[in-house]
């Protein structure tokens, strides 16, 4: 059977209450998990990852990052793709960001495209305005604080000054910009650039990761995490033993099986735990 060819989705993503308008283009491709959706967007909109988030898609589905005080049904974001839900024009679904003040974002597709040779991915082609500004009492609370500063005579004026500074430039954006941090996230590791030349023995190489995975690992209802600081061809390596999930994605961390943690146990005390 033919590989099904990756697609790639045009979004337009709106901020939902801010006026005038506040939206981004994006190129993403369909492949694309909610996670990376996430990352992209804290980019694109300047949110700075203080807060909560979730998706919701239009049947309904949650999609996050579930904790142990969860109580709603919740698919894990690092595990979902976008071209689940996003397959044609009009398909959308809402991003939620700090659930206390409350920004939701609507993220819809406008065309669905075949990757050309000239086209960055992901990437920001298009937007208005800067993004709003954290803890900012959502889209009213931002709309007040953009309507004083306009205003010095306000009586709100002097606290806004003194809170957020007098240099808040909410219509500028700067696409360029927001394209480098997006390149910086997202550029691809080339562990061969890294790599030494001389021959060594991988299955020791990634016995040693795996022992020192064991010392960030933590575990919760939802299973065993550890961070993933690993050189890309290691963590594919273990991934492939089913040590651990796949790694592909921009967590900092990634799911460690049973067998992976009882594997690392065992070689970090064997190579690390000093005897008495």
């Amino acid at each position: 059977m033919a590989k099904k060819k990756e697609k790639i989705l045009q979004l337009k993503v709106t901020v939902e209450g801010c006026k005038p308008q506040i939206w981004r283009r994006l190129l993403v491709p369909d492949s694309f998990t909610f996670e990376d959706l996430h990352i992209l967007l804290q980019i694109v909109f300047s949110w700075e990852e203080c807060h909560l988030h979730e998706f919701e898609t239009q049947d309904g589905t949650r999609i996050g990052t579930p904790d142990e005080d969860c109580t709603i049904p919740l698919l894990e974001e690092h595990r979902v793709k976008l071209g689940k839900y996003l397959k044609a024009p009009k398909d959308n679904l809402l991003y939620l960001y700090d659930f206390g003040d409350g920004w939701e974002h609507k993220v819809q597709v406008e065309k669905v495209l075949n990757k050309s040779a000239d086209m960055t991915v992901p990437s920001c082609v298009a937007g208005k305005r800067a993004g709003p500004v954290e803890d900012s009492g959502g889209p009213h609370g931002y709309n007040h604080l953009v309507k004083v500063l306009k205003k010095p005579a306000h009586k709100d004026y002097q606290d806004m000054v003194e809170w957020i500074g007098d240099d808040l430039e909410p219509e500028l954006l700067d696409v360029d910009a927001i394209n480098a941090k997006i390149n910086h996230a997202f550029a691809e590791e080339d562990s061969d650039e890294t790599a030494q030349d001389v021959p060594y023995d991988t299955d020791k190489v990634d016995d040693m990761a795996l022992a020192l995975l064991y010392l960030t690992m933590s575990r919760d209802k939802y299973g065993t995490r550890a961070w993933k600081g690993l050189d890309w061809g290691i963590t594919d390596r273990l991934f492939e033993k089913g040590y651990i999930g796949d790694p592909k994605g921009k967590a900092k961390s990634v799911v460690v099986t049973p067998e992976g943690e009882e594997r690392a146990k065992e070689l970090f005390n064997l190579h690390f735990i000093e005897k008495k």
